[in-house]
């Protein structure tokens, strides 16, 4: 439940965002990640769209030190899939990792506090030091899916197997477009003996 002071998006701005449907979900599932069968499940929560409010919101997030936005978004993320994330019966979250360095220039991980506000309502810990990123990777905006896959490829190494074998993990992003970064860290999480990854975001662009 949001309190008065973390509904950090007002209500004009929270009703010109669409939610994604069951049928949008299912397809971008199959697109991003049937194939590959590293991820489980995929729970984004609204449709994203450049030059549109989720836009600014998530870019104030990201590098305006918006954490209330991260947050207020991750409580919408576990309201709305409450059901499905009890479902999964999850034993931590993972944020999608920043390399040292850039997150040394932005000053923190906008996925982190994301995470934060799915750890409030549901209770689950948030397990932000068991995996590292290795590689510093430039921004995958100006990449297409093959060119992103191979930008972020071994960019992520678990360095606490013990807390990852044999467990549930919901990865949260921000924005999955083609979904590699998260395939990439999912992968790293299964090698390491995950058992099952979910993975949750702000948003998804639909194609």
């Amino acid at each position: 439940m949001l309190l008065p002071e973390e509904e950090a998006v007002c209500s004009e701005c929270l009703s010109t965002l669409t939610k994604t449907t069951h049928i949008q979900i299912r397809k971008e599932y199959e697109r991003k990640f049937l194939s590959s069968k590293i991820i489980d499940e995929f729970l984004p929560l609204y449709v994203f769209e450049k030059g549109e409010t989720i836009q600014n919101l998530l870019h104030n997030l990201k590098y305006n030190n918006a954490f209330k936005i991260g947050k207020f978004f991750g409580k919408r993320i576990a309201e709305e899939y409450r059901i499905q994330l009890r479902e999964f019966n999850s034993d931590s979250i993972i944020p999608v990792p920043l390399h040292r360095l850039k997150k040394a220039e932005r000053g923190y991980n906008q996925s982190f506090w994301i995470a934060k506000g799915i750890a409030s309502e549901l209770r689950i810990e948030i397990a932000d030091k068991v995996v590292k990123r290795r590689k510093y990777t430039e921004s995958q905006t100006a990449f297409d899916k093959s060119e992103r896959s191979r930008n972020i490829s071994g960019a992520f190494r678990v360095v606490k197997s013990d807390r990852i074998k044999g467990k549930r993990i919901i990865i949260i992003d921000d924005v999955v477009t083609t979904g590699a970064t998260a395939s990439e860290l999912a992968a790293a999480l299964k090698n390491a003996g995950a058992e099952k990854i979910l993975l949750a975001s702000v948003a998804v662009p639909l194609l």
